[in-house]
């Protein structure tokens, strides 16, 4: 269980407070094994995905305000490393946000061609 991905997966969705439980959506997917179930599962990872999306998108319009507060700061002169560090964080958060995002679209794309690819009869 400490693949690198669910890692960052779980750290993201913690930091970012989301809705669906990054623990028990893995532990669904390890255990599906029918079509449904990993439908289910593709399309709880693709909804977390468009959350991760818009929390990314949230962080990038807070680093573009404090950017733009910062340029008119006369404490970028005297210290511009305090000034920055706040945009620069929030726009760490949205990189981390983007790309645990593709990773999850990547999971529910791999959900979704198990799901198309268990045969109707078998299960």
């Amino acid at each position: 269980m400490n693949n690198p991905l669910f890692l960052l997966l779980l750290s993201v969705g913690v930091a970012l407070g989301a809705d669906i439980d990054p623990k028990k959506l893995q532990q669904r997917a390890c255990a599906a094994s029918t079509a449904e179930a990993h439908a289910k599962v593709a399309s709880d990872y693709a909804s977390w995905a468009d959350t991760l999306t818009a929390k990314a998108r949230q962080h990038e319009r807070e680093a573009e305000r404090l950017s733009q507060r910062a340029a008119g700061s006369a404490m970028r002169h005297k210290w511009p490393a305090m000034v920055t560090g706040p945009a620069d964080r929030e726009r760490r958060l949205a990189m981390q946000a983007h790309r645990a995002a593709r990773e999850a679209r990547a999971i529910a794309q791999s959900h979704s061609e198990r799901a198309t690819a268990i045969p109707a009869d078998s299960q």
